[in-house]
């Protein structure tokens, strides 16, 4: 499971952006909600929210740079799929066989 963290210096930036540019407006609901406007969370701490969710592993990434959004993004999916030993399918002979007169009937037909 992947927690995105946005700094409340880049979620001011963000929606100071979207306020001021018409063609963000429709987008999103203007900031006025409480919570966002004293800077305190409406949520308990990060560790009590995530791990009620669902047990990790958990990884926390900030989204203010994307570069840095996809880096760790990308590093999280190469180990994670690195640590699941997948392995080719097996085609035994006789389903090789099949497919290969499943596609010669497929290429006989006509196009009517």
């Amino acid at each position: 499971m992947t927690f995105l963290h946005v700094f409340k210096a880049e979620q001011r930036r963000r929606c100071t952006v979207r306020l001021d540019q018409t063609d963000k407006r429709g987008g999103s609901a203007p900031p006025t909600r409480p919570s966002r406007l004293s800077g305190t969370s409406t949520c308990g701490p990060y560790d009590d929210d995530i791990t009620a969710i669902r047990p990790g592993p958990w990884y926390v990434i900030p989204v203010d740079y994307k570069h840095v959004i996809q880096a760790m993004a990308g590093a999280i999916a190469v180990d994670t799929i690195g640590s699941l030993d997948l392995q080719w399918p097996t085609v035994s002979d006789e389903d090789r066989d099949a497919n290969v007169k499943a596609r010669s009937k497929l290429e006989a037909e006509t196009n009517d």
